[in-house]
């Protein structure tokens, strides 16, 4: 129940009225649940349309990285330069070092995640299967130095996808939720 998280969790709901929408409420509390008391990898999609709340919902969740004094393990990004200055994020292709530049170093990937538990990835409409792909291998290598890391998708980090389905596509590669065999 809700009574068990800190006091700091309901603070940040009250503060961002998430009580008033209930959709809201519940993403912000599972994830609230999971940086509050761990549990299994966290893999969570958060959708909808324009103006649901998305945003809104995710920068609660920021916000409580941040009073819990544990904004470090968190990364936001999006797979365009423009979605990630909306969200305040990096792009994904910097966060990963894709595509493989000569330039980036497995230490230089390392440095980027290291710390890192969380990531939330907005516009996961436009990214693809493969992209997908490429960028659980690349944080499987950069958090994989104890081994375990490394065969567990996007090296155990937790992921958190936002977006809507219904909007833009990623460009030359198959859509993550197509039809499509190869």
């Amino acid at each position: 129940p809700d009574s068990v998280l800190p006091k700091i969790v309901h603070e940040v709901a009250t503060e961002f009225s998430l009580q008033l929408k209930e959709e809201q409420r519940l993403a912000f509390v599972i994830v609230a649940r999971h940086i509050c008391f761990g549990g299994r990898q966290l893999f969570m999609y958060i959708g909808g349309v324009g103006g649901t709340g998305k945003s809104h919902v995710v920068n609660a969740i920021l916000t409580l990285f941040e009073r819990l004094g544990r904004r470090d393990e968190v990364k936001v990004s999006a797979p365009t330069g423009a979605a990630a200055i909306l969200i305040g994020g990096y792009t994904i292709h910097s966060l990963t070092l894709l595509p493989k530049r000569d330039g980036g170093s497995l230490q230089e990937l390392m440095f980027i995640w290291k710390g890192v538990r969380y990531l939330i990835i907005d516009e996961v409409s436009m990214i693809g299967a493969k992209l997908l792909h490429d960028i659980s291998s690349r944080i499987q290598h950069a958090k994989g130095v104890n081994g375990v890391a490394e065969d567990m998708p996007f090296g155990g980090v937790h992921v958190i996808f936002t977006g809507d389905f219904g909007q833009l596509k990623p460009v030359r590669e198959k859509a993550l939720f197509s039809h499509d065999l190869v």
